[in-house]
């Protein structure tokens, strides 16, 4: 018996709005952007734009957001675990991660949602021998 053959799906990476996100609506099943809930609704509005221009179902891309995440019993706990590299390299992205308590991380998966993700690929910038239960407190802070 021949498995069958699953479709594969291209996810493109990017934030480019005149050809990243062009070639998003052309050729990809997904998209995966950076940017705080603002900058990616405005990206998703102007990849909206372009699934127009090529006569694309823009529902049918799946949206796709990278965000840091460290998790506190405090806003002041979760900020002071963001190592100094961090900081340096991502510091235009921290306003919309998801770092804080978790009530402050709710209000900002609801931004994320109402800003059109669909999916978000959490970035945990911790040692690894604290990944792991940092994974554990998402996953019972907010999948149940």
């Amino acid at each position: 018996m021949v498995p069958s053959i699953s479709r594969r799906a291209l996810l493109i990476g990017g934030s480019g709005e005149k050809v990243t996100l062009k070639l998003v609506a052309k050729y990809g099943d997904a998209c995966n952007v950076f940017g705080d809930p603002a900058a990616l609704e405005r990206k998703f509005a102007i990849l909206k734009d372009h699934c127009q221009n090529v006569g694309r179902d823009y529902d049918s891309i799946h949206r796709t957001a990278g965000v840091i995440c460290l998790i506190g019993d405090t806003d002041e706990q979760a900020l002071a675990q963001v190592p100094e590299e961090v900081k340096n390299q991502f510091a235009n992205r921290l306003d919309g991660a998801l770092i804080g308590s978790p009530d402050t991380i709710r209000k900002h998966l609801a931004a994320y949602e109402a800003a059109g993700v669909q999916e978000l690929l959490l970035i945990i910038p911790v040692q690894p021998t604290a990944q792991l239960e940092m994974i554990r407190r998402f996953a019972r802070e907010f999948i149940g």
